[in-house]
């Protein structure tokens, strides 16, 4: 619906996040930077992807003055949009205030609405929610329960209506192609659609410390939900000592 049916406006939206803002003062360094939508540590990440999204205020204001003659001069629903945000703690509501402050500071007037998690879990499985927080722990380390699940017209969490033929062929390539650099440069090639779309803002990846026993050998951290797997998936190797 109006006006994030239009590109520029989304691309406003866009350039007015200042990620390191968020993460690292913010959230003291909760999060690290993310840019596209498969993290560190999963094939098909890749931190160039953050050239594609800068933070640029006037990059943003004029992306907004573009929306706004694109509507006629003036955008609709102003002040009317709604973020929708889940409320498990302060350091959240302390960043989705931070991002409704960077939108408003180019001329994007957005309501908070902050629920517990349940309600929230109920929200992002529609797709009828104009703004919401999306948030993703995988299921498997590998890009394509990223790409297919949260950003495929056929993804089973696909909440951002996101319909781009060129980007379903990529990931449905990417599906039948070995592990390696080509198989991961599909995903990116994929992302790359996706973010010059806005289909997405990604915002950032978690952190969370985990502490084991020096006793313990051969474990490493999981890519996705941060808990400890054996390293190079080979149990073989664990030890205690």
């Amino acid at each position: 619906c109006a006006p994030i049916n239009n590109l520029h406006f989304r691309k406003a939206m866009l350039y007015a996040i200042d990620r390191t803002t968020i993460n690292a003062k913010i959230l003291h360094g909760g999060q690290a930077n993310l840019c596209g939508i498969v993290p560190q540590g999963v094939d098909g990440y890749s931190a160039d992807l953050c050239k594609l999204t800068p933070y640029d205020p006037a990059r943003a204001k004029a992306e907004f003055a573009l929306a706004k003659k694109d509507f006629g001069g003036t955008i609709p629903n102003d002040g009317k949009l709604t973020l929708t945000y889940q409320t498990s703690g302060q350091a959240i509501v302390n960043e989705y205030t931070e991002i409704q402050s960077e939108w408003a500071a180019v001329g994007i007037n957005v309501t908070l609405k902050g629920q517990p998690f349940n309600d929230w879990v109920n929200t992002v499985t529609v797709k009828t929610t104009t703004l919401a927080e999306n948030a993703w722990a995988d299921d498997y380390p590998d890009a394509q329960d990223f790409t297919h699940n949260l950003l495929s017209v056929s993804g089973a969490y696909d909440i951002t209506n996101f319909n781009n033929p060129q980007f379903e062929q990529l990931i449905a390539q990417a599906d039948v192609t070995p592990n390696g650099p080509a198989r991961a440069a599909l995903y990116i090639a994929a992302q790359k659609i996706a973010i010059d779309n806005v289909a997405f803002i990604g915002i950032g990846q978690v952190n969370l410390p985990w502490r084991w026993k020096t006793n313990l050998h051969g474990l490493a951290l999981s890519s996705g939900f941060n808990y400890p797997i054996a390293a190079n998936d080979d149990w073989t190797q664990v030890s205690v000592s």
